[in-house]
């Protein structure tokens, strides 16, 4: 039998490589054609070719489970075990024992969706290098980060990024830090309702918050709410913000003198209504 005969015969299932004489069996032309044709076949390959990167490389692109019968060595090969596991995720289960824990691996692994970072190897939670890669793929893999790492800045804003639910799976250091928030908030202005209240009674917190969208205003402190400063920084925003605004009818002559065009018309609505329903137009505009 002849190199073609015994390609094609495997390629229509008439033989299989283990009835083959030995000089097919380092063949790897022929042998790719029985890994095709069942990759179960490559156990029969020779020792010489199952230590061959190129034919390993080949043989895991048709069936991934073929990575088993590799050497150890190319076992533990990165390049082998990513091609294996891009034609079955399930090659990783045969892939060298600390394959698994691989940080190039697993990367490229979460990357083209091929394994879930809940999944991957708990260890790898710890590991800054593979948790920022699971954050720019999906932000709610926060959720899975070692809590050391959910109070480093760059993954969590990345996180937040990709899903601005992330916020929340932040630390409460991170959370509480000025320059974080108001990121966040700017990224997704929802945010806000998450944000601690010690920064939404932060006069300087909020005056930033509100000029990124002034219905912010409505999650203000205590001790915000009296700040004309935030007040009219949030309105010249958005001119709706007034109406987030608590006890906007006591809002004396000269914040009303420092509005202007929208803004100004909104007052004069607002106060307008005010005076038709309670009559506190002159409170408005009291000494």
């Amino acid at each position: 039998m002849d190199k073609q005969t015994a390609i094609k015969q495997l390629l229509d299932g008439v033989i299989t490589l283990d009835r083959l004489d030995e000089r097919f069996r380092d063949d790897k032309d022929v042998v790719l054609a029985a890994v095709e044709a069942d990759g179960n076949a490559f156990r029969f390959a020779s020792e010489r070719l199952k230590g061959d990167f190129e034919t390993v490389f080949d043989a895991v692109n048709l069936d991934g489970m073929a990575i088993r019968y590799a050497t150890d060595e190319l076992k533990n090969d990165p390049d082998i075990v990513k091609n294996a596991m891009d034609n079955n995720p399930l090659a990783l289960s045969a892939a060298g024992e600390n394959m698994d824990k691989n940080e190039d691996v697993v990367i490229d692994l979460i990357q083209k969706g091929k394994l879930k970072f809940s999944g991957a190897d708990k260890s790898l939670r710890k590991n800054r290098k593979v948790v920022l890669a699971a954050v720019n793929v999906d932000g709610e893999n926060l959720y899975f980060a070692d809590d050391s790492l959910k109070n480093d800045y760059e993954i969590a804003i990345s996180a937040v990024k990709q899903h601005s639910h992330s916020y929340t799976w932040a630390s409460d250091n991170l959370k509480n830090d000025k320059a974080f928030s108001l990121e966040a908030v700017g990224l997704d202005s929802k945010l806000i309702s998450s944000v601690p209240y010690e920064l939404l009674d932060d006069v300087e917190f909020m005056s930033e918050a509100v000029r990124i969208d002034g219905l912010t205003l409505k999650w203000a402190g205590y001790n915000v709410y009296g700040n004309e400063n935030v007040i009219l920084a949030a309105i010249k925003q958005n001119p709706a913000a007034l109406f987030c605004a608590r006890d906007f009818f006591q809002i004396r002559q000269g914040l009303f003198e420092k509005s202007a065009g929208n803004t100004r018309r909104l007052f004069e609505i607002c106060l307008g209504r005010a005076e038709k329903r309670r009559g506190v137009y002159a409170l408005c505009h009291g000494a």
